[in-house]
């Protein structure tokens, strides 16, 4: 458990980076590559609280609307645990379209939400961070996987 708790921690320092305004767009969210990992690698400990929990913290950081991202986390957390049984047997591309669609799923209802509060527009470059996740998704699988010494359980 303190590999997944480093992890978060490594994500959530990632996510409070500011790369300045022409950047941040390129930054991923790896807060939630993190959790989507865990919920598929131990699903019995990581799922929804979890993803609530997190996107709590990532709320507290981020200096948002409290609750937005926790929300969004903890639905993330849950539609990864409904699709883990399809994740074990697909490959790397099957992989990276489950995780590009979740991202998606993320970004619309943080945007959703935010727009109620009128914090953010939505314009194009929001949704660019979705796109750099297809570069991130590997790097973070193949970290995760070789880093930790838990394999995945059924």
């Amino acid at each position: 458990m303190p590999w997944v708790v480093a992890s978060f921690a490594v994500a959530l320092v990632l996510d409070s980076i500011s790369l300045g305004s022409a950047l941040q767009p390129f930054n991923p969210p790896w807060t939630l590559l993190v959790l989507m990992y865990w919920c598929w690698t131990i699903p019995r400990r990581i799922g929804v609280f979890t993803g609530f929990c997190v996107g709590l913290l990532l709320d507290t950081l981020s200096a948002g609307v409290l609750g937005v991202h926790a929300f969004s986390a903890a639905l993330v957390g849950f539609l990864a645990g409904k699709l883990r049984p399809l994740f074990g047997l697909s490959t790397m591309g099957q992989q990276l379209v489950t995780v590009w669609g979740l991202v998606l799923v993320d970004k619309a209802v943080v945007g959703w939400l935010q727009s109620l509060f009128a914090v953010e527009n939505l314009t194009p470059v929001y949704w660019l961070s979705s796109l750099v996740v297809v570069l991130a998704w590997p790097v973070v699988f193949a970290l995760l996987k070789e880093l930790t010494p838990i394999r995945r359980r059924t």
